[in-house]
């Protein structure tokens, strides 16, 4: 330890202890602490206030209803202001996820009963294409809850997307959160997301042949049956 003019203190010894993270609504003390975004109160995780106003502001996909086996789409645009952001992607969706997360959106997407895939892209070709982080968590404010995170689509593309498939999503809602890289820098930028519910199809069942409409969970879509 060095105070303001670089002396050097007495050693210091310290014990250390092993804790557990645990996550939203879970107990939490001397052994189990929160993940981040949240703290611990009255031995229960709960978002931190700056985490719980982000989620609050979170906007719905409110226009997202496949119809039979037809998949759905709804693309929002909105803006993402400059600043580090509360939020923190999962280690390795990008080289240095803490270095480069910027201010964040928040998006609740819902997924209906039945058999779904869910495909998420920023900027879709041909539009603003601003440099974003993308992942979709199961609780807003949890970041133990991500079920997928994607930085660019490829080497030179810095839009992101992911797709979550049908095995992995219950029916309920979920949280799409879009970051800023780089987000010190100033100003505000505008992107848009897509989201699209794609239904997943059985043996025997009618389907689309170019797997856009929907999808075969096995097997292949012949002449528009599985098979």
């Amino acid at each position: 330890v060095y105070d303001g003019g670089w002396a050097i203190s007495d050693m210091l010894m310290v014990a250390d202890a092993d804790a557990v993270e645990v996550g939203l609504g879970e107990a939490c003390g001397t052994e189990a602490v929160c993940r981040q975004e949240m703290r611990c109160v009255d031995g229960l995780c709960e978002p931190t206030p700056s985490a719980a106003a982000v989620c609050d502001a979170a906007v719905p996909f409110d226009m997202l209803m496949p119809m039979g086996d037809m998949s759905a789409s709804q693309t929002l645009a909105s803006t993402i202001a400059a600043g580090a952001g509360t939020f923190q992607p999962v280690t390795g969706c990008t080289g240095d996820s803490r270095a480069f997360a910027g201010a964040e959106r928040v998006f609740e997407v819902t997924v209906p009963e039945g058999s779904y895939d869910l495909i998420l892209t920023t900027d879709l070709d041909g539009t603003m294409e601003t440099d974003t982080l993308l992942y979709l968590r199961g609780a807003c404010a949890d970041s133990g809850t991500v079920l997928a995170c994607n930085d660019d689509i490829r080497a030179g593309n810095t839009r992101s997307s992911i797709e979550v498939r049908d095995d992995a999503l219950e029916a309920g809602t979920y949280y799409a959160v879009v970051e800023r890289y780089g987000g010190l820098m100033s100003g505000s930028l505008p992107f848009e997301l897509q989201a699209t519910l794609r239904p997943v199809r059985e043996i025997g069942e009618s389907c689309d042949d170019a797997g856009v409409e929907n999808r075969c969970r096995e097997g292949a879509c012949v002449s528009g049956v599985c098979r």
